[in-house]
């Protein structure tokens, strides 16, 4: 069954963030009366709808803030997740591969390569790189995805007196001489 407020599929009537919606309203509300009680004149309709407001407002910003916060978690969250799992990939391993060869290839780890300073160096330049690629992976696909979210630009608009080819050229039009 939809949602009744926004059409969601699978809802029972009404979808866990509608009904958050509605109780929010219902508290908000509730919020203003309450403010009202000890700070307005209750015989003053006026003076109790400029409370509930002032409540209204006070809630609203705080409701965005924290929907502000959240968003910016979110996001971090989800940068993090999209570098592990980039970093994961086959590509990636494969240079990560690379540059710890490489590194053990440099000429004062080839007698000992083995040893903690050369496994160290080359694990610190494998780690880096995974890091280097996942990120520009990250950006080339984010910017992917910006790319495909921009709206494609219509044809340009016609100006000039090819607009309308009825009307007669600016240099046939009356003017005033006054």
């Amino acid at each position: 069954m939809a949602c009744e407020d926004c059409g969601r599929e699978r809802s029972a009537g009404l979808c866990e963030a509608c009904d958050h919606r509605r109780q929010t309203e219902a508290l908000i509300g509730e919020a203003g009366l309450l403010a009202a009680t000890w700070s307005a004149d209750l015989t003053d309709p006026v003076a109790v709808a400029a409370v509930a407001a002032e409540v209204r407002t006070a809630i609203e910003d705080a409701a965005a803030h924290n929907a502000f916060l959240t968003a910016e978690s979110a996001a971090v969250e989800c940068q993090h997740e999209a570098l592990v799992m980039l970093g994961c990939s086959e590509d990636v391993q494969a240079e990560a591969r690379k540059a710890y060869a490489t590194e053990l290839a440099k000429p004062w780890f080839r007698a000992l390569p083995d040893s903690d300073d050369a496994q160290r160096a080359a694990t610190e330049a494998a780690a880096k790189a995974q890091t280097r690629i996942a990120e520009h992976l990250l950006a080339v696909r984010l910017e992917q995805l910006h790319t495909q979210a921009r709206p494609t630009p219509g044809p340009a608009p016609l100006r000039g007196p090819s607009v309308c080819p009825s009307s007669p050229p600016a240099r046939w039009t009356v003017r005033s001489w006054r």
